[in-house]
């Protein structure tokens, strides 16, 4: 008789707002639980150029380790450039321009999602004048 894996997961404390529930069929990350928002991603296809930006906000509030349970954001890039025309630079320049206005979103999500975590605190975005040191 096998035994259903469901029963050997540890249980996930209850979801934050930003938590798309993307670890409901995936495994815990190392026996862990986790927390993790829909990512941003940016494919960049322009003839000879094949890039891709993933960035998320991502949580293990489980995690034996303290410092670790803290609300985080993380990016991967995988690229393939090859830019023949200026106008392949110029496309690619375009692209990572609006990607970068994406990332400030996420930035925006990872304070209040931070402050969701710490509880209580006061909500502001990466962007309101009261973050700016």
């Amino acid at each position: 008789m096998e035994q259903d894996v469901t029963e050997l997961k540890p249980p996930l404390p209850p979801c934050p707002p930003w938590c798309t529930g993307a670890h409901g069929a995936e495994p815990p990350w190392h026996g862990i639980p986790w927390h993790e928002s829909r990512p941003v991603v940016l494919d960049v296809r322009t003839g000879p150029v094949t890039v891709r930006f993933v960035t998320g906000i991502v949580q293990y509030p489980a995690d034996p380790d303290p410092d670790r349970r803290h609300v985080l954001a993380w990016s991967h890039m995988t690229a393939r450039v090859q830019m023949a025309r200026p106008s392949d630079v110029v496309a690619f320049a375009d692209m990572l321009t609006d990607y970068a206005g994406r990332l400030r979103e996420v930035a925006d999500e990872l304070v209040i999602a931070q402050q969701q975590d710490a509880r209580g605190a006061t909500v502001t975005t990466a962007s309101s004048p009261e973050a700016k040191p």
